[in-house]
């Protein structure tokens, strides 16, 4: 995001730039007529051998000097409040253009544009936050099966399933944790939904938070702050810390997921970088004929998804969560 205003930013210093090569105004000074300084310097030299005679009491050309000096620095003074007097683009009759002040009026509309958009379209994928996860764009593991994911029976685990929202400070041990991890944790999160909705079906285990999965996940080193998940195995290695195991499927068609899902058991998918700004990973969870079901724990909510729209986003990856027989 910040990539993305610093743009902005760039973009309109470049315009003021070369609106000021191709625009500076002119000051058209009129013609003065011919004046003789002859008669004056004589009238000067009869004055000055004046003065001397009488001492001099601060008049004449001393005075005249130092009023013109203060008037050189209240000229100065004036111009730099010109630069910023943005009142100037209004007068017709101002001689210089506030430069300084326009560059500041653009860059403060540019940055309140981009905060209006964001609340008026909060689902822009230009928009939002990015949730860079490296391994959103990787493809499954060697082990995924070639096969249609089938398994026996149905229960009911995505039924149960609760969101967690990665970015609420009270899934985090302390605020400094928080505001290491909150805006990379959507693989520990997907998991924490996935192992709590696990445990509660079958009422076997605590409820976690994202702060009890990202301390193991950190600590395999398979996440870091800057690129989130850093391969896709990561989730098998802390999942397995957890007693769960994970079943990759190989080129599943939406129709794959949605039985899976349907069937009670969740599955981590992926929308990779160069199709939502940073990647992002997030729980399927079912579906229908026409929608996909979500568990999402970015600021985005997403809960249902046309089929069309998860085609958009949706690359392949997928990670069937089970617990360890």
């Amino acid at each position: 995001m910040i990539i993305f205003l610093l743009t902005l930013l760039a973009v309109a210093l470049a315009v003021i730039f070369v609106g000021f090569l191709l625009s500076a105004k002119s000051v058209d000074t009129p013609e003065q007529p011919g004046i003789s300084y002859a008669g004056r310097a004589e009238r000067a030299g009869r004055y000055t051998k004046s003065r001397r005679a009488y001492g001099g009491y601060g008049y004449g050309t001393t005075g005249r000097a130092v009023r013109a000096s203060r008037g050189l620095e209240k000229r100065s003074g004036s111009n730099v409040a010109a630069l910023v007097d943005v009142r100037g683009l209004f007068s017709p009759h101002v001689r210089q253009t506030p430069w300084l002040g326009l560059a500041l009026v653009l860059g403060v509309l540019c940055l309140s544009g981009v905060l209006l958009f964001r609340i008026l379209l909060p689902g822009s994928p230009v928009l939002i936050d990015a949730w860079p996860d490296v391994a959103a764009s990787t493809p499954p593991p060697t082990s995924a099966t070639t096969k249609p994911a089938t398994f026996a029976g149905t229960i009911g685990v995505t039924k149960v399933m609760a969101r967690v929202n990665q970015l609420d400070p009270q899934q985090y041990n302390s605020s400094q944790e928080f505001d290491t991890w909150a805006y990379s944790a959507c693989s520990a999160a997907s998991m924490t939904e996935i192992i709590n909705a696990y445990n509660k079906y079958y009422n076997t285990g605590k409820q976690y938070r994202i702060t009890d999965i990202l301390k193991v996940e950190s600590g395999l080193h398979e996440i870091s702050p800057e690129l989130g998940l850093l391969r896709s195995t990561g989730l098998d290695h802390t999942l397995a810390q957890f007693n769960f195991q994970v079943q990759w499927l190989n080129k599943p068609s939406v129709d794959d997921l949605v039985k899976v899902g349907n069937d009670g058991r969740p599955i981590i998918i992926n929308f990779p970088p160069d199709r939502w700004a940073g990647g992002h990973l997030l729980v399927l969870r079912g579906g229908n004929s026409s929608s996909v079901y979500l568990t999402d724990s970015s600021r985005l909510n997403m809960q249902v998804m046309p089929r069309q729209t998860f085609l958009k986003y949706w690359a392949g990856f997928a990670a069937v969560v089970t617990p360890k027989k």
